[in-house]
């Protein structure tokens, strides 16, 4: 890869990105140790004192979990933003661009501005880089340290802030949070985490903070929230359970179907936690799942308010409910013909989707688009979705992580997929299923961001196309 003299500027986003790829980006390797040689705080200390430490310039929250993590941190920053709070919201991995990362009052940071930082900033990342192996930032930590310099420099006063992996190791939790969440936790990264829902649920409980308060996500798995729960037990952390103390009521969906179409697809429901309540909340976003996501995010909201880091009103929870947007988690982003993207790449993940197009899309036949990463257990995600469409098309992104085709068809068969096509663009793919379909057909492309991130990219040429 070319590397590039300190006394030229980079000319745009894509020779940034070219010069931070020089790092060791662990989200494009397929297998990675998982221990303090690869991932440690020792190297994000450095980073951020020389940078001049502005994770300390911004209030926090952060949020860890293997499901809906992202999905919560947006709807936390959407009520904050909507309490007329400057707002940053850190979240991975990106689609199209690293700038998506990083957003400010709900924005993604400018390009241009997020080049003119790494040029000021390259001399000190160079230096780390011709130092100690072991001090040389990666990928993904010197993203988090220019978002947060970002930030800082944005003045936002709060920033929600996902983890990337785990939560005990993650560059992200060299934050001081003023609250924490910890969402569902699943089975993902298991190679790294653990092969149990206890250890897992470990090490997302790892940036819990001695005496820090945090709302625990509604758990399918018993043995986590109990790990999760010693945790805070041991180190004094106040806790507000999803299911127990924060509870929702009267869930009514709204549905798409070829024959009505309005505001949906999303959720009506009710809310209530200790000493506050609220009624017909309208969330625009599919799957019963989203409910418990801003269950949490509601939680988090109104803790904040009892430990008075907060005020707002009901209707600022309303209004920053009802705005919230999750790109590529059941989003519809085409009308006609229908087109769903999403990025589920677990198996619970998987079960959430066909649960959500079950719900909120009666009525259309399914047909998919599937592209997944090595680590991932396409077999378990392809019998999932087998159970509601036989239609599906393989395909794979560009990252070196990919699931060859000719291996997902394989499994796609066993699942019982019956129409079961290749095509190595994932663009392609979806434009294959586009031009065919009729007034009740939709697309779902789904299994990883790097195929949802290709296909967002060339969205207006898929259009253009099948139009």
């Amino acid at each position: 890869m070319q590397t590039y003299s300190l006394t030229r500027p980079f000319s745009g986003i894509r020779e940034a990105s070219d010069y931070l790829e020089q790092a060791v980006n662990y989200e494009k390797l397929p297998v990675v140790d998982y221990d303090r040689r690869n991932f440690n705080l020792d190297r994000m200390e450095l980073l951020l004192n020389r940078f001049g430490r502005p994770h300390e310039r911004f209030r926090s929250i952060h949020v860890a979990g293997t499901k809906g993590k992202g999905s919560s941190a947006a709807i936390i920053e959407s009520c904050l933003r909507s309490a007329g709070i400057r707002t940053g919201l850190y979240t991975s991995p990106h689609m199209s661009s690293v700038c998506e990362r990083m957003r400010i009052s709900g924005t993604p940071c400018p390009e241009q501005r997020f080049c003119r930082l790494l040029d000021e900033k390259r001399p000190v990342i160079d230096e780390l880089r011709s130092g100690k192996r072991e001090l040389v930032p990666t990928y993904f930590e010197l993203i988090t340290a220019l978002s947060f310099e970002i930030f800082a420099r944005s003045q936002v006063d709060w920033a929600v802030v996902e983890v990337g992996l785990g939560g005990r190791l993650d560059a992200t939790n060299i934050l001081r949070p003023e609250i924490c969440l910890i969402t569902p936790v699943g089975f993902d990264h298991m190679d790294k985490l653990g092969d149990c829902a206890a250890s897992i649920a470990a090490e997302k409980a790892g940036i819990l903070k001695p005496g820090i308060p945090f709302v625990l996500g509604r758990q399918d798995y018993p043995e986590a929230g109990t790990a999760v729960l010693d945790k805070a037990a041991q180190i004094g952390c106040e806790v507000w359970e999803v299911g127990k103390d924060v509870l929702t009521t009267n869930l009514e969906p709204v549905i798409v179907s070829p024959a009505q179409s309005g505001a949906g697809p999303g959720w009506s429901f009710d809310i209530q936690g200790p000493g506050w309540s609220h009624e017909d909340i309208f969330l625009p976003l599919p799957g019963r799942h989203q409910v418990y996501n801003a269950a949490s995010g509601i939680g988090v909201v109104e803790l904040l308010k009892q430990k008075k880091l907060l005020s707002c009103t009901p209707r600022v929870i309303r209004d920053g409910i009802g705005s919230s947007r999750c790109e590529a988690r059941v989003e519809l982003i085409m009308d006609d013909p229908p087109l769903v993207l999403d990025t589920a790449h677990t198996a619970e993940s998987a079960v959430a989707l066909v649960g959500a197009l079950s719900t909120h899309f009666a009525g259309y036949n399914i047909s998919f688009v599937f592209g997944c990463s090595s680590d991932k257990n396409h077999e378990v995600i392809l019998a999932t979705l087998a159970g509601l469409s036989g239609s599906i098309t393989l395909t794979r992104s560009a990252s070196p992580r990919a699931t060859p085709v000719e291996e997902l068809a394989r499994s796609a068969r066993s699942a019982g997929f019956t129409d079961v096509r290749k095509c190595y663009d994932p663009a392609e793919a979806v434009r294959g299923r586009l031009e065919v379909a009729g007034s009740n057909d939709l697309t779902c492309a789904t299994g990883s961001f790097f195929v949802a991130g290709e296909i967002k990219a060339k969205l207006d040429n898929i259009a253009r196309k099948t139009g």
